[in-house]
Protein backbone atom coordinates (compact mmCIF):
# COMPACT_ATOMS: atom_id res chain seq x y z
CA UNK A 1 0.00 0.00 0.00
CA UNK A 2 1.07 3.44 -0.82
CA UNK A 3 0.59 6.13 1.95
CA UNK A 4 -1.45 9.95 0.84
CA UNK A 5 2.58 11.96 0.78
CA UNK A 6 3.86 9.01 -1.45
CA UNK A 7 0.97 9.01 -3.94
CA UNK A 8 1.02 13.01 -4.00
CA UNK A 9 4.38 13.00 -5.17
CA UNK A 10 3.19 10.37 -7.40
CA UNK A 11 0.50 12.83 -8.49
CA UNK A 12 2.86 15.77 -9.31
CA UNK A 13 5.33 13.23 -11.54
CA UNK A 14 3.05 12.08 -13.77
CA UNK A 15 1.10 15.36 -14.07
CA UNK A 16 5.06 16.85 -15.05
CA UNK A 17 5.29 14.13 -17.89
CA UNK A 18 1.94 14.44 -18.90
CA UNK A 19 2.57 17.93 -19.57
CA UNK A 20 5.88 17.27 -21.19
CA UNK A 21 4.93 14.47 -23.14
CA UNK A 22 1.68 17.15 -24.45
CA UNK A 23 4.02 19.95 -24.96
CA UNK A 24 6.24 17.60 -27.59
CA UNK A 25 3.16 16.36 -29.26
CA UNK A 26 2.59 20.21 -30.05
CA UNK A 27 5.80 21.58 -31.02
CA UNK A 28 7.45 19.12 -31.99
CA UNK A 29 7.10 17.67 -35.70
CA UNK A 30 9.05 14.02 -34.89
CA UNK A 31 7.14 13.35 -31.69
CA UNK A 32 4.11 14.06 -33.30
CA UNK A 33 5.26 11.61 -36.23
CA UNK A 34 6.47 9.02 -33.93
CA UNK A 35 3.23 9.03 -32.00
CA UNK A 36 1.03 9.01 -34.80
CA UNK A 37 3.35 6.43 -36.59
CA UNK A 38 4.10 4.06 -33.40
CA UNK A 39 1.89 5.50 -29.95
CA UNK A 40 2.90 2.21 -28.12
CA UNK A 41 6.55 2.32 -28.98
CA UNK A 42 6.55 5.78 -28.77
CA UNK A 43 5.35 5.77 -25.15
CA UNK A 44 7.65 2.58 -24.16
CA UNK A 45 5.07 0.06 -24.31
CA UNK A 46 7.15 -2.54 -27.11
CA UNK A 47 4.01 -4.81 -27.48
CA UNK A 48 2.24 -2.42 -29.85
CA UNK A 49 5.18 -1.44 -31.52
CA UNK A 50 3.88 -3.90 -35.00
CA UNK A 51 0.36 -2.11 -34.54
CA UNK A 52 -1.09 -0.32 -37.60
CA UNK A 53 -0.23 3.36 -37.78
CA UNK A 54 -2.59 6.16 -36.76
CA UNK A 55 -2.67 7.49 -40.93
CA UNK A 56 -4.14 10.25 -39.66
CA UNK A 57 -5.25 12.36 -36.81
CA UNK A 58 -8.08 11.74 -35.79
CA UNK A 59 -9.40 15.18 -33.23
CA UNK A 60 -13.26 14.38 -32.90
CA UNK A 61 -13.88 14.28 -29.32
CA UNK A 62 -10.65 16.56 -28.43
CA UNK A 63 -11.46 20.15 -27.06
CA UNK A 64 -8.66 22.72 -27.62
CA UNK A 65 -8.19 22.87 -23.46
CA UNK A 66 -6.96 19.33 -23.61
CA UNK A 67 -3.70 20.61 -24.91
CA UNK A 68 -3.76 23.53 -23.51
CA UNK A 69 -3.20 25.27 -19.90
CA UNK A 70 -6.22 23.68 -18.60
CA UNK A 71 -4.86 20.58 -17.63
CA UNK A 72 -4.04 21.21 -14.20
CA UNK A 73 -4.07 18.42 -10.97
CA UNK A 74 -7.89 19.13 -10.32
CA UNK A 75 -8.89 18.57 -13.79
CA UNK A 76 -6.97 15.07 -13.82
CA UNK A 77 -6.77 13.98 -9.72
CA UNK A 78 -10.44 16.08 -8.96
CA UNK A 79 -10.90 18.88 -6.92
CA UNK A 80 -8.45 19.24 -3.79
CA UNK A 81 -10.46 16.94 -1.43
CA UNK A 82 -12.32 14.69 -3.65
CA UNK A 83 -12.79 11.30 -3.23
CA UNK A 84 -12.25 11.64 0.24
CA UNK A 85 -15.71 10.46 1.93
CA UNK A 86 -16.70 7.03 1.77
CA UNK A 87 -17.17 5.28 -1.24
CA UNK A 88 -18.74 2.03 -2.76
CA UNK A 89 -16.21 -0.80 -3.27
CA UNK A 90 -13.82 0.10 -6.67
CA UNK A 91 -15.54 -2.31 -9.79
CA UNK A 92 -13.80 -5.38 -10.48
CA UNK A 93 -11.94 -4.30 -13.20
CA UNK A 94 -9.84 -2.15 -10.96
CA UNK A 95 -9.16 -4.63 -8.62
CA UNK A 96 -8.07 -7.15 -11.34
CA UNK A 97 -5.51 -4.34 -12.54
CA UNK A 98 -4.17 -4.21 -9.12
CA UNK A 99 -3.79 -7.98 -9.23
CA UNK A 100 -1.82 -8.11 -12.50
CA UNK A 101 -4.46 -9.71 -14.61
CA UNK A 102 -5.54 -6.69 -16.42
CA UNK A 103 -2.81 -3.99 -17.99
CA UNK A 104 -5.21 -0.97 -17.67
CA UNK A 105 -8.67 -0.41 -16.44
CA UNK A 106 -10.89 2.33 -18.01
CA UNK A 107 -13.77 3.38 -15.44
CA UNK A 108 -17.08 5.50 -15.96
CA UNK A 109 -18.36 6.99 -13.33
CA UNK A 110 -19.53 10.64 -11.49
CA UNK A 111 -16.85 13.01 -10.64
CA UNK A 112 -16.91 12.14 -7.71
CA UNK A 113 -17.02 8.55 -7.49
CA UNK A 114 -14.12 8.40 -9.74
CA UNK A 115 -12.23 10.66 -7.39
CA UNK A 116 -12.10 7.72 -4.94
CA UNK A 117 -11.68 5.09 -7.09
CA UNK A 118 -8.67 6.88 -7.77
CA UNK A 119 -7.31 7.02 -4.35
CA UNK A 120 -8.03 3.62 -4.03
CA UNK A 121 -6.20 2.68 -7.17
CA UNK A 122 -3.03 5.17 -6.29
CA UNK A 123 -3.15 3.25 -2.62
CA UNK A 124 -2.34 -0.04 -4.48
CA UNK A 125 0.37 1.62 -6.19
CA UNK A 126 -1.50 2.06 -9.50
CA UNK A 127 -1.18 5.08 -11.86
CA UNK A 128 -4.50 7.13 -12.45
CA UNK A 129 -5.51 10.35 -14.79
CA UNK A 130 -9.55 11.52 -14.80
CA UNK A 131 -10.54 11.98 -18.45
CA UNK A 132 -10.14 15.24 -20.25
CA UNK A 133 -13.78 15.27 -21.49
CA UNK A 134 -17.02 14.71 -19.52
CA UNK A 135 -20.81 14.00 -20.61
CA UNK A 136 -24.51 13.33 -19.63
CA UNK A 137 -25.42 10.21 -18.31
CA UNK A 138 -28.10 8.51 -21.37
CA UNK A 139 -29.69 5.09 -21.10
CA UNK A 140 -30.77 2.71 -23.81
CA UNK A 141 -33.79 2.40 -24.88
CA UNK A 142 -34.63 -1.12 -23.07
CA UNK A 143 -31.62 -1.95 -21.74
CA UNK A 144 -32.23 -1.64 -17.82
CA UNK A 145 -30.45 1.63 -17.43
CA UNK A 146 -27.33 0.42 -19.30
CA UNK A 147 -25.48 3.15 -21.59
CA UNK A 148 -23.27 1.95 -24.38
CA UNK A 149 -22.70 5.42 -25.95
CA UNK A 150 -21.61 8.54 -24.35
CA UNK A 151 -23.24 11.80 -26.04
CA UNK A 152 -21.73 15.01 -26.99
CA UNK A 153 -18.30 14.56 -24.57
CA UNK A 154 -17.40 18.37 -23.88
CA UNK A 155 -14.54 19.66 -21.75
CA UNK A 156 -14.30 18.40 -18.59
CA UNK A 157 -15.24 20.99 -15.88
CA UNK A 158 -13.62 20.02 -12.58
CA UNK A 159 -16.05 19.89 -9.80
CA UNK A 160 -19.15 19.58 -11.93
CA UNK A 161 -19.79 16.43 -10.50
CA UNK A 162 -20.28 15.13 -14.25
CA UNK A 163 -19.66 11.84 -15.78
CA UNK A 164 -16.25 11.11 -16.40
CA UNK A 165 -13.54 8.52 -17.54
CA UNK A 166 -10.97 7.23 -15.23
CA UNK A 167 -7.66 5.34 -16.61
CA UNK A 168 -6.09 3.31 -14.22
CA UNK A 169 -2.78 1.46 -14.75
CA UNK A 170 0.50 -0.29 -13.29
CA UNK A 171 2.93 1.46 -15.59
CA UNK A 172 3.31 5.43 -15.79
CA UNK A 173 3.66 5.95 -19.42
CA UNK A 174 0.33 3.00 -19.90
CA UNK A 175 -1.76 5.65 -18.39
CA UNK A 176 -0.40 8.67 -20.45
CA UNK A 177 -0.85 6.97 -23.54
CA UNK A 178 -4.42 5.94 -22.54
CA UNK A 179 -5.18 8.97 -21.28
CA UNK A 180 -4.26 11.08 -24.47
CA UNK A 181 -6.21 8.23 -26.82
CA UNK A 182 -9.08 9.05 -24.34
CA UNK A 183 -8.93 12.25 -25.46
CA UNK A 184 -8.56 12.24 -29.20
CA UNK A 185 -10.54 9.34 -29.79
CA UNK A 186 -8.09 7.40 -30.37
CA UNK A 187 -9.81 3.60 -30.34
CA UNK A 188 -7.59 1.27 -31.57
CA UNK A 189 -5.01 2.78 -29.60
CA UNK A 190 -6.82 2.46 -26.21
CA UNK A 191 -7.97 -1.14 -27.23
CA UNK A 192 -4.03 -1.57 -27.11
CA UNK A 193 -3.75 -0.01 -23.55
CA UNK A 194 -6.60 -1.77 -22.21
CA UNK A 195 -5.16 -4.91 -23.76
CA UNK A 196 -7.48 -5.87 -25.98
CA UNK A 197 -6.87 -8.86 -29.11
CA UNK A 198 -6.07 -7.58 -32.09
CA UNK A 199 -8.52 -9.56 -34.22
CA UNK A 200 -11.35 -8.05 -31.59
CA UNK A 201 -9.77 -4.68 -31.87
CA UNK A 202 -10.30 -4.98 -36.27
CA UNK A 203 -13.65 -6.53 -35.76
CA UNK A 204 -14.50 -2.95 -33.37
CA UNK A 205 -12.96 -0.59 -35.98
CA UNK A 206 -15.02 -2.08 -38.93
CA UNK A 207 -18.25 -2.46 -36.81
CA UNK A 208 -18.14 0.25 -34.70
CA UNK A 209 -20.38 2.78 -37.09
CA UNK A 210 -23.26 0.17 -37.71
CA UNK A 211 -23.30 -0.54 -33.84
CA UNK A 212 -23.95 3.50 -33.23
CA UNK A 213 -26.23 3.30 -36.07
CA UNK A 214 -28.41 0.45 -35.83
CA UNK A 215 -27.68 -1.26 -32.14
CA UNK A 216 -27.57 2.06 -29.60
CA UNK A 217 -23.99 1.30 -29.85
CA UNK A 218 -24.01 -2.27 -28.83
CA UNK A 219 -21.96 -4.69 -30.72
CA UNK A 220 -22.55 -7.60 -29.09
CA UNK A 221 -25.89 -8.92 -31.84
CA UNK A 222 -22.93 -8.14 -33.93
CA UNK A 223 -20.77 -10.34 -32.70
CA UNK A 224 -23.40 -12.92 -32.61
CA UNK A 225 -24.32 -12.40 -36.38
CA UNK A 226 -20.39 -13.20 -36.89
CA UNK A 227 -20.46 -15.84 -35.34
CA UNK A 228 -23.27 -17.46 -37.00
CA UNK A 229 -21.95 -16.49 -40.28
CA UNK A 230 -19.00 -18.58 -39.64
CA UNK A 231 -21.02 -21.33 -39.03
CA UNK A 232 -21.14 -21.61 -35.00
CA UNK A 233 -24.69 -21.68 -33.60
CA UNK A 234 -23.77 -22.45 -30.15
CA UNK A 235 -23.83 -23.29 -26.95
CA UNK A 236 -21.16 -20.78 -27.00
CA UNK A 237 -18.94 -20.65 -23.87
CA UNK A 238 -20.82 -18.78 -20.77
CA UNK A 239 -17.49 -16.60 -20.19
CA UNK A 240 -18.11 -14.44 -23.42
CA UNK A 241 -21.66 -13.77 -22.66
CA UNK A 242 -21.60 -10.33 -23.84
CA UNK A 243 -25.33 -9.88 -22.98
CA UNK A 244 -25.39 -10.59 -19.36
CA UNK A 245 -23.82 -7.30 -18.62
CA UNK A 246 -27.12 -5.98 -18.71
CA UNK A 247 -27.26 -7.59 -15.47
CA UNK A 248 -24.43 -6.66 -13.73
CA UNK A 249 -22.41 -9.76 -14.60
CA UNK A 250 -19.19 -10.11 -16.95
CA UNK A 251 -15.63 -11.33 -17.27
CA UNK A 252 -14.08 -9.30 -20.29
CA UNK A 253 -14.41 -5.80 -21.13
CA UNK A 254 -14.05 -5.90 -24.93
CA UNK A 255 -16.38 -7.39 -27.55
CA UNK A 256 -14.81 -10.65 -28.98
CA UNK A 257 -14.52 -10.99 -32.69
CA UNK A 258 -16.60 -14.03 -32.15
CA UNK A 259 -17.99 -16.43 -29.84
CA UNK A 260 -14.49 -18.66 -30.45
CA UNK A 261 -12.43 -16.18 -30.03
CA UNK A 262 -9.32 -17.84 -28.65
CA UNK A 263 -7.58 -14.65 -27.27
CA UNK A 264 -11.03 -13.59 -25.33
CA UNK A 265 -11.50 -17.16 -24.15
CA UNK A 266 -8.18 -17.39 -23.00
CA UNK A 267 -8.57 -13.57 -21.36
CA UNK A 268 -11.50 -14.53 -20.01
CA UNK A 269 -10.02 -18.36 -18.09
CA UNK A 270 -7.52 -16.53 -16.76
CA UNK A 271 -9.68 -13.01 -15.13
CA UNK A 272 -12.53 -15.75 -14.24
CA UNK A 273 -9.76 -17.90 -11.91
CA UNK A 274 -8.63 -14.12 -10.87
CA UNK A 275 -12.22 -13.78 -9.58
CA UNK A 276 -12.54 -16.85 -8.07
CA UNK A 277 -9.06 -15.76 -6.00
CA UNK A 278 -10.59 -12.61 -4.56
CA UNK A 279 -14.24 -13.11 -4.21
CA UNK A 280 -15.65 -16.77 -4.43
CA UNK A 281 -18.84 -15.34 -4.13
CA UNK A 282 -18.71 -13.09 -6.81
CA UNK A 283 -17.47 -15.80 -9.12
CA UNK A 284 -20.20 -18.28 -8.37
CA UNK A 285 -23.02 -15.24 -9.10
CA UNK A 286 -21.92 -14.29 -11.90
CA UNK A 287 -21.45 -17.12 -13.62
CA UNK A 288 -24.68 -18.12 -12.51
CA UNK A 289 -25.92 -15.38 -14.05
CA UNK A 290 -23.81 -15.83 -17.56
CA UNK A 291 -24.71 -19.28 -18.33
CA UNK A 292 -27.58 -19.70 -19.37
CA UNK A 293 -29.87 -18.57 -22.51
CA UNK A 294 -30.18 -15.45 -24.02
CA UNK A 295 -32.82 -13.59 -25.81
CA UNK A 296 -32.69 -10.47 -27.02
CA UNK A 297 -34.41 -7.61 -28.74
CA UNK A 298 -33.28 -3.79 -29.74
CA UNK A 299 -35.61 -1.77 -27.79
CA UNK A 300 -38.12 -4.22 -26.32
CA UNK A 301 -35.89 -5.51 -23.93
CA UNK A 302 -32.50 -8.30 -23.32
CA UNK A 303 -33.39 -11.71 -20.90
CA UNK A 304 -31.55 -14.39 -19.52
CA UNK A 305 -32.36 -17.96 -18.32
CA UNK A 306 -29.74 -18.88 -15.94
CA UNK A 307 -29.37 -22.35 -16.42
CA UNK A 308 -31.19 -22.59 -19.25
CA UNK A 309 -29.97 -24.06 -22.87
CA UNK A 310 -31.08 -25.86 -25.70
CA UNK A 311 -31.52 -29.50 -24.63
CA UNK A 312 -32.45 -33.39 -26.43
CA UNK A 313 -36.32 -31.70 -25.07
CA UNK A 314 -35.94 -28.79 -26.17
CA UNK A 315 -35.80 -25.30 -24.96
CA UNK A 316 -35.25 -25.30 -21.62
CA UNK A 317 -35.17 -22.33 -19.23
CA UNK A 318 -35.40 -24.39 -15.54
CA UNK A 319 -35.03 -21.31 -13.21
CA UNK A 320 -36.85 -18.60 -15.79
CA UNK A 321 -36.52 -15.69 -17.35
CA UNK A 322 -34.71 -12.52 -16.08
CA UNK A 323 -35.67 -8.94 -17.94
CA UNK A 324 -33.34 -5.96 -18.39
CA UNK A 325 -36.99 -3.96 -18.19
CA UNK A 326 -39.38 -5.84 -16.74
CA UNK A 327 -42.24 -3.32 -18.02
CA UNK A 328 -41.46 -3.44 -21.90
CA UNK A 329 -42.73 -5.44 -23.61
CA UNK A 330 -40.49 -8.46 -23.37
CA UNK A 331 -40.77 -8.63 -19.93
CA UNK A 332 -44.48 -8.21 -20.36
CA UNK A 333 -44.52 -11.45 -22.16
CA UNK A 334 -42.64 -13.18 -20.60
CA UNK A 335 -44.33 -12.71 -17.07
CA UNK A 336 -46.88 -13.90 -18.74
CA UNK A 337 -46.22 -16.92 -19.36
CA UNK A 338 -45.00 -17.04 -22.88
CA UNK A 339 -42.40 -19.45 -23.83
CA UNK A 340 -39.67 -18.23 -26.88
CA UNK A 341 -40.16 -20.36 -29.91
CA UNK A 342 -36.63 -21.06 -31.75
CA UNK A 343 -36.50 -20.01 -35.13
CA UNK A 344 -33.74 -21.00 -37.94
CA UNK A 345 -30.30 -18.72 -37.78
CA UNK A 346 -30.77 -18.06 -34.36
CA UNK A 347 -33.92 -15.63 -34.07
CA UNK A 348 -36.68 -16.62 -31.95
CA UNK A 349 -40.92 -15.69 -32.03
CA UNK A 350 -42.94 -14.66 -28.70
CA UNK A 351 -46.14 -15.38 -28.44
CA UNK A 352 -48.38 -11.78 -28.49
CA UNK A 353 -45.40 -9.96 -29.74
CA UNK A 354 -44.06 -8.85 -32.88
CA UNK A 355 -40.42 -8.06 -31.40
CA UNK A 356 -37.31 -9.23 -33.71
CA UNK A 357 -35.53 -11.51 -30.93
CA UNK A 358 -32.30 -13.41 -31.24
CA UNK A 359 -31.72 -16.28 -28.95
CA UNK A 360 -28.31 -17.88 -28.15
CA UNK A 361 -27.00 -20.23 -25.91
CA UNK A 362 -24.40 -19.72 -23.41
CA UNK A 363 -24.37 -22.82 -21.49
CA UNK A 364 -20.75 -24.09 -22.94
CA UNK A 365 -18.12 -24.93 -20.47
CA UNK A 366 -16.20 -27.43 -22.94
CA UNK A 367 -13.83 -25.36 -25.15
CA UNK A 368 -10.01 -25.91 -25.17
CA UNK A 369 -7.55 -23.93 -27.23
CA UNK A 370 -4.95 -25.90 -29.80
CA UNK A 371 -1.68 -24.89 -28.65
CA UNK A 372 -0.46 -24.95 -32.55
CA UNK A 373 -3.57 -23.26 -34.49
CA UNK A 374 -4.71 -21.17 -31.62
CA UNK A 375 -8.47 -21.78 -32.14
CA UNK A 376 -10.85 -22.84 -30.13
CA UNK A 377 -12.18 -26.67 -30.24
CA UNK A 378 -14.84 -28.67 -28.76
CA UNK A 379 -14.24 -30.99 -25.71
CA UNK A 380 -16.05 -34.02 -24.89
Amino acid sequence: MIDSSRSAARRREILADLLTRLRAYRTDPAARRRILVEPCAAFGLAEGAASPPLVAEDGRRAPPEAFGEAITGALLFGEEGAGSGPAPPPPLEARLTALGLRPAALLHGPEPLLAAWLRWAEAHGLWGLLSALEWRKAEDEGKGGYSNLAPAPTPARPGSGAMRSLLIAPDKNRALLGWMAVALGWDSVVGEVLGFPPCCQAFFTENWPKAVAERQGDLAPLVLEASRAAGLSGPYDWRLNLFARYFGAEILSHFPCRFDCAASLTQARRLEAGIRLIDPDLAARTQSLMRGLVLYSETGGVALAPGGGFRASGLEAPQGWLCSDPQGPLGRALASGAAPEPLPEGRARLAGTDLALLLADFSADGFAIDAETRETVATP
